[in-house]
Order: C-alpha cells, then sequence, then structure tokens
C-alpha cells in the first residue's frame, strides 16, 4: 500500500521552464523573427534597376557609442566607434557607409583626407530608395543573398529554440499522461519563472545593461519608441519598473492560482 508521499513521489516531474530557458526562448524568437522582417521588405526583382557601377569618394564619418559591461567588476565602459561615409563623385546623389570601424576619429579623417576613391554598384528601387552593393553583385544576387544569410539565421534560431523546448513540450504536450492546459493551469506553471524572469530583467536595468534589449527589439519598435525605451535617461526607470510588474505578477498568480510545483505534482 502505498502512502500519499510515496503517491506523490511516483508522479512524473514535469518542471515548468525556469527564467534562464524563457529568456532564452524570447531571445531566439527575436532572432527567429527579426531576419524574417528584413526578408519581408525586400522588393521583387522587377521593382531593382541596376544602373552600373559607380565611384564613391570618402567625405564624412560617422561615430557610434557604445558600452560594455564588465561581468566580474560591475563596471561599464563607454567606447565610440568611427565609420566612414561615402558619397558619389558622378553627380548622383547616392551615399554609403563603410562598415568597417576605426576606434578613434583620427584614423576615419585619414580615410577621409586621402580620399582615395572606391567603386560600387547602385541598384535604384521603385519607391525611390537604392542598395549598393559590391562591383561583381546583380539585384538577383542581392535578393538571394539577403534571402538566404537571413533565413539560415532564422531557421537556426528556430531549430536551437525546438531543441530547448523539446523536452518541456515532449513531458507535458505529447506523453500520455500530459496536463489538460487551462488558462489557470497556465499561470499556475509559468507563476515562477515570471518572477525569477522579472529579476533578472530589473537587474538589466540596475547594471545599466539596457542596450542589450535595444539591439534584439529596437529594430521592431517605432523609433522614438525605441529611443524612449532603450536610449532616454527614461531607459534604466523603466526597464526596472518592467522588471518589477514581471516579478509582481508572478507573485499574484503564484498565490491566486497556486506555485509552479503544484502545476508540476497536478
Amino acid at each position: 500500500m502505498q502512502t500519499a508521499g510515496e503517491d506523490k513521489k511516483s508522479k512524473p516531474h514535469r518542471k515548468a521552464p525556469n527564467a534562464f530557458v524563457v529568456l532564452a526562448v524570447i531571445f531566439l524568437v527575436v532572432f527567429a523573427v527579426r531576419p524574417l522582417g528584413l526578408i519581408a521588405d525586400l522588393h521583387p526583382l522587377e521593382a531593382y534597376t541596376d544602373t552600373g557601377v559607380h565611384s564613391f569618394v570618402p567625405y564624412d564619418i560617422e561615430s557610434e557609442t557604445r558600452r560594455e559591461h564588465f561581468r566580474y567588476s560591475g563596471r561599464t565602459r563607454t567606447f565610440t566607434k568611427y565609420m566612414v561615409v561615402y558619397k558619389s563623385d558622378d553627380g548622383h546623389e547616392y551615399r554609403w557607409t563603410d562598415d568597417h570601424e576605426y576606434s578613434s576619429h583620427t584614423e576615419a579623417e585619414e580615410i577621409v583626407l586621402r580620399g582615395t576613391p572606391v567603386d560600387k554598384k547602385v541598384f535604384t528601387v521603385a519607391d525611390g530608395s537604392y542598395v549598393v552593393d559590391d562591383t561583381d553583385q546583380t539585384p538577383a544576387d542581392y535578393i538571394e543573398h539577403a534571402i538566404v544569410t537571413n533565413g539560415a539565421i532564422s531557421l537556426a534560431a528556430f531549430v536551437l529554440l525546438l531543441v530547448i523546448l523539446r523536452p518541456w513540450i515532449k513531458r507535458n504536450f505529447l506523453a500520455p499522461d500530459a496536463p489538460v492546459w487551462t488558462a489557470d493551469r497556465v499561470k499556475q506553471g509559468v507563476a515562477t519563472p515570471l518572477m525569477m524572469a522579472g529579476i533578472i530583467v530589473a537587474a538589466f536595468g540596475i547594471l545599466d545593461l539596457t542596450y542589450a534589449f535595444d539591439a534584439l527589439l529596437g529594430p521592431f519598435l517605432p523609433s522614438r519608441l525605441s529611443h524612449v525605451l532603450f536610449d532616454s535617461p527614461a531607459a534604466r526607470p523603466l526597464v526596472i519598473a518592467a522588471g518589477i510588474g514581471l516579478f509582481a505578477l508572478g507573485v499574484r498568480w503564484g498565490n491566486r492560482y497556486g506555485s509552479s510545483e503544484d502545476a508540476e505534482d497536478a
């Protein structure tokens, strides 16, 4: 005869995904969806016109300020990278920014003063925009490269997402004794992960790591909203508040519907 304790131990152990898995899933979903958005932004092949090779000369410098957080010391270092902007010297108004980064303004300025021309091919688009690419590329090559590159990134993220979630999906949805997932049970199961995720998100704000969210979520948001959430002085308080909100929601659901441990044993 089994006791209540023995009966409880004999039940399959179903764990709700912990906070780190939840955060990994969020990041992977972003990495999986973001490239698809870039593919969706491509125009049909007939919308591109190959205008041939144009000569570009360096004429300006762009700067980008970044922050690097040192995990063990807790310090954050701010540094600036410089990039050279080129413009066509054949009467057109084409612009192109070299993705090579310089650590100082002086290095980039030397390139501008040297004025060495660079040949690039330009594809104009029906909507008035244009694409600057290498001289040996065609519009078809450009579209194919964008689809293959972004598609591979998206596919890899989706595959890794399935690998991470496979044990949890199998245990909670495909097993013969898988539970019936009602709305209340979902809230019960995610209560603890929400609390842990809230702590981590708030920690990101406290440690001034909001730029990590900007890199992942910024492209999906309007520029003004992205600035307010990630680049403005209010960014850190907003991220901290979001973390506190997640934690409070997890506590509320845990108190109302039970803990994730209860969901595992149900």
